[in-house]
């Protein structure tokens, strides 16, 4: 097992077809203009992105994705378990960091290691590979698919490239901050676009008369395409609009012969009167499949929980958005016993 970091001179050359977009080098690239230290942790049959966190206390490590084989393919549970128990007492010996901090959420693990503090998480996704346009299209909830033909009708127009940002990005910031919710920045998100370029990224916005109704941002190689942001005008002139959007993205991952389109995470058990139920709906409707798993963190100090914790409280107190930890917040809500 070995840890290798972006630009080191025994960086490995990695099929950029066979794995997610987050193992290509230009997201890499991406990490490091944003000032991120990132790399991949090898091991003898797989390979698992992250990025790395630095303070004046201590570092950690988020992990980009769940382990996969060098052509792509997941480990059976058994065999990831074993894999990241190793890993865990690898980075416990070589003093590696402080902490495993809950990771990216484009797919789920199928294995926990000892000691690590996990929630069950699941993830849609829809199987481009295995089906037709039409049978995706036949799989989409009725009303979705009658929204989606009324769309068709009326006088739209979509626009793709990185030029459609700007626009994209106003009504992606309005909608979080009308929730007073966390959001990424301008220039992260505009950088990511560009580095990964129109090979691996489509930015697209539509338009009805002219006036941008909805837009969103999907990254993808042959492996997958997937999901990562979303926006709509505060007055948008069809329901069907956002959803004939995501239909159209389905299509254009189908041309590139991308295997599947992973729609977004999904958080298991009653979601019966929360915020997440319409969010969830939204995705599923589309006839996603689910997959379930979890999601884990790992501190390797106590003293770096507290300070966690403490940083929460004070952004708590001078009310600022911020990321909360989806770990702790899913154990809570489904109420499992540390």
């Amino acid at each position: 097992m070995r840890i290798v970091y972006y630009g080191s001179k025994d960086w490995p050359i990695l099929d950029q077809k066979l794995l997610p977009y987050l193992f290509i080098d230009s997201y890499h690239s991406w990490e490091q203009s944003i000032g991120n230290r990132s790399g991949f942790i090898i091991g003898e049959f797989c390979v698992l992105p992250f990025r790395e966190y630095k303070n004046f206390l201590f570092n950690s490590i988020q992990f980009l994705h769940p382990p996969l084989d060098f052509s792509g393919q997941a480990m059976p549970p058994e065999q990831e378990k074993y894999f990241l128990d190793r890993l865990m007492e690898y980075i416990k010996k070589e003093k590696i960091c402080a902490s495993i901090i809950p990771p990216f959420l484009m797919d789920v693990f199928q294995a926990v290691p000892k000691n690590a503090v996990y929630a069950p998480l699941g993830n849609y996704f829809i199987d481009l590979e295995n089906q037709s346009v039409e049978m995706i299209f036949s799989n989409f909830r009725k009303n979705y698919k009658l929204e989606i033909k009324k769309a068709e009708s009326l006088d739209f127009t979509i626009l793709n490239g990185v030029d459609q940002f700007p626009i994209f990005y106003k009504m992606y910031a309005n909608n979080h901050e009308s929730q007073g919710i966390a959001f990424d920045s301008f220039s992260y998100i505009e950088k990511l676009t560009q580095k990964l370029g129109d090979e691996n990224c489509v930015c697209s916005v539509l338009y009805y008369q002219g006036i941008p109704q909805c837009g969103l941002i999907f990254a993808f190689t042959k492996h997958s395409g997937i999901y990562l942001y979303g926006g709509n005008a505060a007055k948008i002139a069809s329901p069907g609009f956002m959803k004939l959007l995501q239909y159209k993205a389905i299509q254009f991952l189908k041309e590139k012969h991308v295997k599947k389109y992973i729609v977004g995470a999904c958080r298991l058990g009653d979601l019966s009167g929360t915020k997440f139920e319409g969010i969830q709906a939204f995705k599923k409707r589309f006839g996603c499949e689910l997959k379930e798993g979890f999601i884990w963190k790992m501190d390797f100090s106590k003293s770096v929980s507290i300070y966690r914790n403490l940083r929460v409280i004070g952004l708590k107190v001078i009310r600022k958005p911020f990321y909360s930890d989806i770990i702790d917040f899913e154990r809570k809500r489904l109420k499992i016993e540390s």
